[in-house]
């Protein structure tokens, strides 16, 4: 069996489910306004990187403030016009499925010195921890940053992270202290030559950084929060002689204030300025694994990211060498806006062109936004946000039948054809069918609850039978899933009983009941990954017995859309006929009415048992597993919880049928 590759595999990182560890890196591009707004073609741009769902996302370094500036055509976050701006590019990265960070950011002494042209009303001071330019020859020397000014920057910083989050949408903020930037002019003693509080010793030259960490932190929330750190770049006059006491203090710290931190983002020795040494130069006492020790030791959930010239291969060995590893890619991004698709597909990187990594004040297309995507297919989500049908079809009229992928509707743009998925169905009869999967009716704005509808058709369009799928993603949240489910249907308000209301996990006593085929790791996957809940199957009767609905509801995880989702677990309450049941219940059954429900219940139960369902504990609810080798798919139907031989003739016959089984 092979195992699988942990760069493609889910990671849980602050309030974030991501699809795999592949993370774009923050990339200048120098595409905003002179206004430092980001155009609208910055929306489609991150949209497009976004592609993959579940993809995180750090945005290109943002100005926290216009006197923290210095460069023409980068964007702020400190106007109401860039903040309009942002929000319409997280709109376009969430209405992907994915998730973006903005990078937070303060020039210092790495400002253009002088008026940087095209810039409107430039407020900016030269400055920096000491009045060492990056240059030593150049006559431009920085002010060094009174300590009043420093509270005044922490104060920036912690404004721009909350207009981030709370009013331009964005997931959370990234605060840049690497690369010879400001806050690492403070860290690092080539540019610190201070007497005060915040110069000298390591604990001194870290206050600057660690108090940004602390005024961001109290301002949007510790899983909202991450630093970006580089404790070997030599970029603009960087790099002490041992960066190693410095930067282990500055982690230690973060790590005993602000344990549950987002990520800690570093850079790897291998970056050399703008370049990438090679491997054999890199000496070996140069590594971040001192600051792995600290952050993402054995046994605990602290993710890091680690940035530097990876490629596919040494990207899949770092992260299955070191524990909590995710990989930030930033070039490749540049020209390969489906980049983790490729890279877990193994697909040829698009060419880069150098010329138009840069280019001020552009709203051209050409080497931004016009790169092709990889043969490959609509993801889940840009399916149903765009209310957009996809077709499974039918081909042939044998017993084993190909399905194949396809947009249904043409005038819906899309720069790149659809993958063709093959898959094999032993559907039997003389008809071709093909398998619609649209908007369900009903609409929930949470995106943690999503409606799908599949629709099986004949080439005629008429319907042979229908499938309502509820997606569930309770990874961020517990107690929306609780309220709301409470005043849905029947069979979804009786589902929240199943959970703990305070660690919103399956309840133990749920767990340890029946045959006891589900356990602790069961409810670890679906507390952090997508469930699925079928919430009515309905097969017209004459096509019944022909293996329609028993090749429907497994295939789901085959199909790209739930495929992406990394869901492990189907559910139903089978027990629940439809929606019009409850009507019997108002009064007392006719025998007619007992006998025809007890049949149909007996023969629904029979029928998800078949396919591999089993009882969930003593409940009335039913888990179906992905994995072929789970316990419960060893479990032969007449093992399970409640199994029932005979249909009962009465309510008091099913009743003891049902006390004696379990």
């Amino acid at each position: 069996m092979t195992m699988p590759i942990a760069l493609f595999q889910p990671a849980h990182v602050g309030n974030m489910l991501l699809q795999h560890r592949v993370v774009m890196a923050p990339l200048t591009r120098f595409r905003a306004t002179a206004d430092h707004v980001p155009p609208p073609i910055v929306a489609e741009y991150y949209s497009q990187c976004a592609s993959i769902p579940r993809t995180l996302i750090v945005s290109e370094a943002t100005l926290i403030k216009h006197e923290a500036g210095g460069y023409a055509h980068v964007p702020g976050i400190w106007s109401d016009e860039q903040i309009a701006g942002w929000k319409e590019v997280t709109a376009a990265v969430h209405a992907k499925g994915s998730f973006i960070f903005l990078q937070l950011w303060a020039l210092g002494r790495a400002a253009v010195p002088g008026k940087p042209g095209m810039e409107p009303d430039y407020p900016y001071d030269f400055v920096s921890a000491s009045d060492i330019p990056i240059d030593p020859s150049s006559t431009h020397k920085p002010r060094p940053l009174a300590i009043s000014e420093i509270q005044k920057y922490i104060g920036w910083y912690s404004t721009a992270a909350k207009s981030a989050v709370e009013r331009a949408g964005f997931d959370g903020v990234e605060i840049h202290s690497s690369n010879g930037f400001l806050l690492d002019q403070f860290l690092q003693d080539m540019s610190n030559v201070r007497e005060d509080n915040y110069g000298g010793s390591v604990e001194n030259r870290a206050r600057f950084s660690l108090e940004v960490v602390d005024a961001v932190v109290k301002a949007v929330g510790p899983s909202r929060t991450a630093i970006r750190i580089g404790p070997w770049n030599t970029f603009q006059g960087m790099k002490m002689k041992d960066p190693k006491p410095t930067f282990q203090h500055l982690v230690q710290e973060i790590k005993k204030a602000h344990p549950t931190l987002s990520y800690i983002h570093v850079v790897e020795p291998r970056v050399e300025g703008l370049e990438l040494r090679n491997k054999e130069d890199v000496p070996e006492h140069e590594n971040n694994d001192f600051i792995r020790e600290v952050w993402t030791q054995e046994g605990n959930t602290r993710w890091l990211i680690s940035a530097g010239g990876y490629v596919r291969e040494s990207a899949i060995k770092a992260t299955e060498n070191n524990k909590g590893e995710l990989i930030a890619f930033g070039r490749p991004f540049l020209d390969n806006p489906d980049l983790p698709y490729r890279l877990e597909h193994d697909i040829p990187l698009n060419k880069p062109d150098r010329t138009k990594f840069y280019v001020p004040n552009s709203t051209s297309p050409e080497g931004y936004t016009d790169y092709p995507f990889a043969s490959k297919q609509q993801s889940f989500l840009f399916v149903f946000v765009t209310t957009t049908a996809r077709v499974t079809r039918f081909s042939g009229s044998s017993k084993l039948s190909s399905l194949i992928f396809a947009p249904v509707n043409d005038t819906v743009p899309m720069s790149q054809p659809v993958q063709e998925t093959i898959i094999t169905a032993p559907v039997s009869g003389s008809e071709p069918l093909s398998l619609r999967l649209n908007l369900a009716e009903e609409k929930w704005e949470e995106s943690w609850l999503r409606s799908l509808k599949y629709s099986i058709l004949l080439p005629s369009n008429q319907s042979v039978g229908e499938m309502i799928v509820q997606v569930i993603d309770r990874s961020e949240i517990y107690e929306p899933f609780f309220d709301v489910l409470e005043d849905r249907s029947q069979e979804l308000g009786l589902f929240v009983l199943l959970f703990d209301r305070e660690e919103g996990r399956l309840r133990a006593d749920v767990l340890q009941a029946g045959t006891k085929c589900w356990n602790d790791e069961d409810a670890d996957s679906m507390h952090l990954y997508p469930m699925l809940y079928i919430e009515e199957l309905v097969i017209e009767e004459e096509w019944r017995g022909k293996g329609v609905g028993s090749w429907a509801v497994p295939q789901l995880f085959e199909t790209n859309e739930i495929e992406k989702l990394e869901a492990c677990y189907i559910f139903t309450f089978p027990t629940v006929l439809n929606r019009l049941e409850p009507q019997i219940w108002f009064r007392e059954p006719t025998k007619e009415e007992t006998k025809a429900y007890n049949e149909k219940k007996h023969r629904i139960i029979k029928f998800y048992r078949r396919i591999g369902f089993r009882r969930l504990g003593n409940s009335d609810f039913f888990c179906f597993a992905k994995d072929a080798t789970h316990r419960s798919r060893q479990i032969a139907p007449e093992d399970d919880a409640g199994y029932i031989k005979a249909i009962p003739r009465n309510e008091q016959e099913a009743m003891d049928m049902y006390m004696a089984s379990h």
